[in-house]
């Protein structure tokens, strides 16, 4: 039976090198697998448990929280074009707060359900367009306020990432432009 410190090679390939307690990885490790990913951190009856940094082979980074061999809790995902996730996960998916920063400047920050925008959030493209409001599923919906780099702001309804619904617009200064009502991103009479 392992306990204390050591190595051991699977037949895989994959070798752990760290602490054992009752033959199970307990305590400080350093988990090299067969694939090139490599996990280091701590292990709780041999499942990666406690705060780790996860490196993957394609260069992507996990530096956070585990739980029963997940990403779970605090952490932030780095992936190798550049993209940055700060914030909540459960089971290896970004769940409840989080900011999210594309490679490209865009920005989410916001709630996350299943790896998708959901809920009260603020996205932000490099062109100026900011919307805030609710998203379901990745897509603005409900109400929401859209506004452009130059100021002109739209407030009202979204259904499936369409206007939809009563609208007011206003320029820069907050004058009347229009407003009316979306159909599923259509101008209605």
């Amino acid at each position: 039976m392992r306990d204390g410190k050591g190595t051991f090679e699977y037949a895989n390939g994959d070798k752990y090198v760290g602490d054992w307690k009752e033959d199970m990885q307990h305590g400080k490790g350093i988990y090299f697998f067969h694939t090139g990913d490599r996990y280091e951190g701590s292990y709780v009856q041999g499942e990666r448990t406690g705060e780790g940094i996860y490196y993957h082979a394609s260069g992507n980074k996990y530096v956070g929280n585990f739980k029963n061999g997940m990403q779970e809790g605090r952490g932030t995902f780095t992936w190798a074009s550049g993209a940055v996730y700060d914030g909540q996960w459960k089971d290896n998916q970004r769940n409840g707060y989080g900011v999210y920063k594309w490679n490209v400047g865009d920005s989410y920050e916001g709630e996350w359900k299943d790896n998708k925008f959901n809920g009260q959030g603020t996205l932000i493209l490099t062109d100026g367009t900011k919307y805030k409001g609710g998203f379901v599923n990745g897509l603005e919906e409900g109400s929401g306020v859209q506004e452009d780099k130059n100021g002109n702001r739209y407030e009202g309804f979204f259904k499936q990432g369409k206007k939809d619904g009563p609208f007011v617009e206003t320029d820069k200064n907050g004058k009347l432009v229009r407003k009316g009502t979306y159909k599923m991103g259509r101008l209605s009479n």
